[in-house]
Formats: structure tokens, sequence, C-alpha cells
């Protein structure tokens, strides 16, 4: 009976402590759901960015390295310079030139927020299955 009387204190503290122990643990389940719906979105979005800009490309590059060339590097003289590059503003018109600093841009964030949250890591595993 003594040691029943003796462990009160100690549950009352933990019950008053609890909260104290189980947000940390919630928290920690929740950034994890957070993260892998966040890396979903940004898989979608990269996936988005990938087909849009290979289908304009298809009817315009003639040759599949020219374009595997052009969605490696945004940033590649055949974004500026050529018969694409002139093809691409006869298409684009007006909107050339801000498409190119969009595409530099996206890639360039892609690329950071791949590196920040190891997407390349994530997508390897999840094609190994």
């Amino acid at each position: 009976m003594g040691f029943v009387l003796a462990a009160i204190p100690l549950v009352i503290s933990a019950l008053k402590h609890y909260e104290d122990f189980a947000q940390p643990t919630k928290d920690f389940f929740h950034q994890k759901r957070y993260r892998r719906k966040l890396l979903q979105e940004l898989y979608i979005i990269h996936t988005s960015y990938d087909q849009a800009i290979r289908l304009l490309l298809k009817g315009i590059a003639k040759t599949t390295s020219d374009r595997e060339v052009m969605m490696d590097d945004p940033r590649n003289k055949l974004w500026r310079e050529g018969y694409i590059a002139e093809s691409l503003s006869d298409q684009l018109g007006l909107v050339y030139k801000p498409f190119l600093l969009t595409i530099e841009e996206v890639a360039e964030m892609l690329a950071e927020l791949s590196t920040n949250l190891s997407i390349i890591e994530s997508q390897k595993g999840s094609q190994q299955v």
C-alpha cells in the first residue's frame, strides 16, 4: 500500500507534464507528414514543369539530344541562339524573353529545393520499389 501511495505524486507529476512530452512527439509526426506532402507537391510541380518544356521543345528541336541538353541546362545557348531560339521566339512572341527568365528561375528553385530536401534520394528510393 505504501508503494502505491508513494507512486501517486509521480503519476500526478507525470500527468502535469504530459503535454510537455506529448507535444514534441505530436509535432514530430505532424512535421514528418507535412514534409512528405511537401515532397509530393514538389515532385508534381517538377514533373509538370518538365513535361510542359518537353512538349514545347518537341515541335521545335529537331533532335532528341538538343532537347535533352536544353532540358538539363536552361542557360544553354540553344535557348537563345540558332534555329531553336528563333522558332521559340516566333512561337511565343512577346512572352519569349520572360519565358527564358522563368525557366531559369524555376530550374534554380527546383535544384535548390531538391538539394535542401533530399528529393533526389527519396525519388531513387521510390523508384527501387
